[in-house]
């Protein structure tokens, strides 16, 4: 199975780290008055790149999760020890917006260096679940189509359309299946959501 497997992997095509983070600097840039003076745009493009490091499985793990299909299998396999269902979601659309804030500090102070809009539109033909026990015990392979966007103060940083992602076999994370869905994390220790 071929694909990009994480955000980053889509947006930049598995470019070099260097020239792709040079290129975030250079769009970065564009924006102008947005990125505060005393945050130089170089921090802000590395602080970036760590933050769409984000894998496609943990993006749509949490909105599989709660598909009510999923939590109906979930509450029968509970119900009876041992049972095992393989739930089929059809063709489907996986949605997700993040806003993460990028703040950095400077001279003991914090500043807000740029709040993000990272937009996520994936396309499945079919996922296969097992679940067994109440919980999610696998996520087969899936491959899709996905159409993602960066932008900042209302203007795109970065877009890519129609390109090919790839969801791994998973395997859940440990505790309830029905948690809230997983966020991209902190690109720099004051990067938040």
């Amino acid at each position: 199975m071929s694909g990009a497997t994480t955000v980053r992997d889509a947006l930049f095509g598995g470019a070099d780290g260097a020239a792709a983070r040079t290129e975030l600097g250079s769009r970065l840039a564009d924006l102008g008055t947005a990125i505060p003076p005393l945050v130089p745009v170089s921090d802000i493009a590395d602080a970036l790149w760590e933050l769409i490091d984000l894998p496609f499985g943990d993006i749509v793990r949490g909105a599989w999760e709660r598909h009510r299909s999923i939590t109906e299998a979930e509450e029968r396999t509970s119900a009876m020890s041992g049972t095992v269902e393989r739930v089929r979601l059809g063709s489907h659309t996986v949605q997700v917006e993040h806003r993460p804030r990028l703040e950095f500090d400077v001279a003991g102070a914090t500043l807000p260096a740029l709040e993000l809009q990272l937009l996520i539109s994936l396309t499945f033909e079919a996922v296969v679940l097992t679940i067994a026990d109440g919980r999610i015990r696998e996520i087969a392979p899936a491959r899709g189509i996905g159409d993602l966007s960066i932008a900042a103060a209302g203007r795109p940083i970065v877009e890519r359309r129609l390109v090919e992602v790839t969801v791994p076999a998973l395997l859940p994370s440990v505790g309830p299946s029905h948690g809230a869905p997983s966020s991209p994390g902190r690109a720099h220790s004051k990067a938040r959501e």
